[in-house]
């Protein structure tokens, strides 16, 4: 089951350039910046700014995201990634990479109709 929505990402082609403007837009300093990852504490939820160039495998399909339309997804949090593994396959919907050991936890991703990714996360610390 579902029980937070988590975050947003979106890949960003210039790291510095996207935290200083959701830093001027959201008024406050990123609670974490890197060259490869950045984020920002909304509330419970998330935004976090992920650049194109840095995925951790080179040979990942999602290495090939750009930025723009195609670079936005977002995650939700679940307790138990195994047991949603097996609620996807029996509604016949299929997973498009993973589970996979992410920064945030233990990931999957699904890719929705128009192609967007959806994230879906059991946290390595509960949401």
């Amino acid at each position: 089951m579902i029980h937070t929505f988590g975050y947003v990402m979106l890949i960003v082609q210039d790291m510095q350039r996207s935290v200083e403007f959701y830093q001027k837009l959201l008024q406050k300093k990123p609670d974490f910046t890197s060259p490869r990852w950045s984020q920002f504490a909304v509330g419970k939820v998330l935004i976090g700014l992920h650049a194109v160039d840095s995925w951790s495998d080179p040979n990942d399909h999602l290495r090939s995201f750009g930025s723009g339309q195609k670079g936005l997804s977002f995650g939700l949090y679940v307790d138990d990634i195994n047991g949603f593994i097996e609620e996807l396959s029996s509604q016949k919907i299929s997973i498009a990479h993973g589970p996979r050991m992410t920064g945030l936890g233990n990931t999957i991703y699904l890719v929705d109709p128009d192609g967007y990714y959806i994230q879906l996360c059991q946290p390595n610390v509960k949401a």
